[in-house]
Parts: structure tokens; sequence; C-alpha cells
């Protein structure tokens, strides 16, 4: 099966959360992931798209504030990857 990753469009939230729903055990991951979207730091969403258009993936990538000692440096860091389980292989062979 293949599959194409492309850029977080409006409207995939709910898919992402439900992907990120499937893929951990807790809400949390989901929740961080609103959060930082709401917030407006995300810097790259991509979702990975099965050829049914369903959404099988998601990462993303966001900015933040590293503090060391007087100096503040603004860094990017890698959110939760969220694959939904049983669609790895899939990711792994693109």
């Amino acid at each position: 099966m293949s599959m194409t990753v492309r850029p977080e469009r409006a409207g995939d939230a709910a898919a992402i959360t439900e992907v990120h729903r499937l893929a951990f055990p807790t809400p949390a991951e989901s929740r961080l992931v609103e959060l930082l979207r709401a917030d407006g730091d995300l810097v790259l969403s991509l979702v990975a798209v099965a050829d049914d258009g369903t959404l099988i993936g998601h990462v993303a990538f966001f900015r933040l504030v590293v503090e060391t000692g007087a100096a503040s440096r603004p860094a990017i860091a890698l959110a939760p990857v969220a694959v939904v389980p049983g669609r790895e292989r899939d990711l792994a062979a693109a």
C-alpha cells in the first residue's frame, strides 16, 4: 500500500487527534499537539495519508526557547510522532 506525506491542512485536526489517540495510551500527546497548534507554536506539521484518504501518521516540530543560564536561545523541537497501530510498515516502506 502506498501513502502520501503532506503538510497538515485546515480540517485535519480531528483526524490527527484520532491518530494520536490510537498511537498512545493516554491523551497527553494529542493534547500537547492541540495546545501547540492553538498557540501558533507548530513550525511544521506533516501527515501521512493512505491511498483511501485516511490519516495514518503525524509528525510535527514546534518552537521553544532554551534557557541557558543568563541567555535564552530559540530552538525547534520534535513533537510526538504518531502512527496508527498496524500501519507502521506502511510508513517504513515509504
